[in-house]
């Protein structure tokens, strides 16, 4: 568990670096626009590739620092013990959900892989790498998930958290 901690620990400080390369990207865009009038054909469609592995890639960081949203207004009116037999049964539906999300994602790289799938802008920029992003970014959420909600039912088993 710990392993998988660190993983998405990595992943996530990481990736948070990714915000200095899109915020140069957009500065760079808005500059050439703006004050020199000739636009780039790639600068939107870069950032916004690189702001959706940005996303994905913290989501693994995100859930193991508990910065997912949440329904405060109950949950924190709730003993720990009972928070913690909620985190077991809404921590299914997660891993459920991500190994199904999981499993889209990786059909759809693999489809995006076989037939070198290209953007359908002018600048037509290959999209399979990103493809592969969002499968990595999964997986270690997934992985996460598990995580979290083995010791969820470890706190909701012996009370407290």
């Amino acid at each position: 568990m710990h392993i998988i901690d660190a993983i998405s620990r990595w992943a996530g400080r990481i990736t948070a670096y990714m915000v200095l390369l899109i915020t140069g990207v957009l500065v760079y865009e808005v500059v050439i626009r703006e004050i020199f009038g000739t636009p780039t054909i790639w600068g939107y469609e870069t950032a916004g590739m690189l702001f959706g592995a940005y996303s994905i890639m913290l989501g693994a960081y995100t859930y193991l620092h508990g910065g997912h949203v949440r329904m405060d207004a109950l949950y924190g009116r709730w003993n720990t013990q009972t928070q913690a037999r909620v985190d077991v049964v809404t921590g299914l539906l997660t891993v459920a959900f991500l190994c199904v999300f999981l499993w889209l994602a990786v059909e759809s790289a693999h489809e995006s892989w076989n037939i070198k799938e290209r953007s359908g802008s002018a600048w037509g920029p290959p999209i399979y790498p990103l493809q592969i992003v969002v499968c990595l970014g999964v997986s270690i959420l997934l992985l996460q998930a598990i995580v979290n909600w083995i010791r969820d039912l470890s706190h909701a088993l012996k009370g407290g958290k």
